[in-house]
């Protein structure tokens, strides 16, 4: 009996392989094309376009000048270039698994990603990314005068929250080191850097240290985010900031102004933030 389970399973992984391979074979890459993005604009809700689509060898797609679009959040997003391709090995094991490279906001990403029966994990590394080329939406128009570097190491069940960690740091040299929110500016001075470390468990994210460095300016940022994946904005926040170092310059005048009140000690800030990520609440630490 477990012989013969065993072959079946043996011929269904064949099967499926040779399938793929045909798939990505015989099939113009125009059809595999209009599939792919028929079914992620089916189960997303986004437009997407593209300049050009091909097949490559042996089991790979490539898709330059994606354009990226969703008017209902504000969205509007391009990728350079996106390659994906099968390991067939990992298809006896019961697993599809995807290689990706891919090169956006003026740098890369690459890794690998796995999917299961029961969930999946991507184990991706992030290098010289540049946030400020992508505004999220015109109301949380963020600017990152940054070059992030890192890793970002997902598992995923189908049925429960995402785990993982995400380590990021900014890229060694000159950097503008004025961060913008909403139209208000944070002077950290040039060659300022920053991180991230946090990890994701039980449907919270979890920020073991966010943090920027400058000569005019450091903070950082620990605590907790209870994570509501389909109303982001509703997401619950307990953190914990810290700003010192405060250089009196540009508009950083305007941000002691704010600050005032939350002063513990000379040049030093601090502050508790709850509430949700679309109201967030803000008070002096006790």
């Amino acid at each position: 009996m477990l012989k013969r389970l065993a072959l079946y399973i043996l011929l269904f992984t064949v099967g499926l392989l040779l399938f793929i391979a045909t798939v990505l074979v015989v099939f113009p890459a125009g059809i595999i094309a209009d599939f792919v993005v028929e079914s992620v604009e089916a189960e997303t809700g986004v437009s997407i376009r593209y300049d050009s689509f091909e097949r490559v060898f042996p089991f790979g797609i490539e898709a330059k000048g994606i354009e990226i679009k969703d008017r209902a959040e504000g969205l509007d997003f391009t990728v350079d270039r996106l390659r994906l391709s099968l390991k067939p090995a990992r298809l006896f094991g019961g697993r599809l698994a995807l290689l990706l490279d891919a090169d956006l906001l003026g740098g890369s990403i690459d890794g690998i990603m796995v999917f299961g029966s029961s969930g999946m994990s991507s184990d991706l590394r992030v290098r010289s990314l540049r946030p400020e080329l992508f505004a999220l939406s015109k109301e949380y128009a963020v600017q990152i005068p940054f070059a992030l570097s890192g890793a970002v190491n997902i598992e995923s069940s189908y049925a429960e929250c995402a785990e993982g960690l995400v380590v990021i740091e900014s890229d060694s040299g000159a950097n503008s080191g004025t961060l913008s929110a909403l139209g208000f500016g944070l002077d950290f001075g040039a060659g300022a850097a920053a991180g991230l470390r946090a990890t994701l468990k039980e449907c919270r994210a979890e920020v073991k240290g966010l943090w920027v460095e400058g000569p005019d300016l450091v903070t950082r940022l620990s605590g907790e985010v209870l994570l509501d994946s389909r109303h982001p904005e509703q997401s619950r926040l307990d953190l914990f900031a810290e700003l010192n170092d405060l250089t009196l310059k540009g508009s950083n005048r305007l941000l002691l102004s704010f600050l005032k009140r939350y002063e513990l000690r000379q040049g030093y800030y601090a502050m508790e933030i709850t509430g949700t990520v679309g109201r967030p609440r803000i008070q002096r630490q006790q």
